[in-house]
């Protein structure tokens, strides 16, 4: 969960795969995939600040429900 409030926060989350090159060796991906450049998944909350605005509150929700979940057992 800290993780992704770091990332939210930050409006960076970068594909796991594509243009990453610390990918594993025993993934194998076609050279054109391992030339990509880094892949930011969350670039569009960096450009809109309503949808990032909405991520946080989502984020926060999601974060009360499992620690609601959580503190019921």
């Amino acid at each position: 969960m800290a993780y992704l409030r770091r990332c939210l926060q930050s409006k960076r989350l970068e594909h796991f795969v594509l243009g990453n090159e610390r990918l594993p060796a025993e993934i194998s991906l076609p050279l054109a995939i391992q030339r990509l450049e880094l892949l930011n998944l969350f670039e569009h909350l960096a450009r809109d600040l309503a949808a990032h605005r909405e991520a946080m509150q989502a984020y926060g929700q999601l974060r009360f429900r499992l620690w609601v979940l959580l503190s019921s057992h």
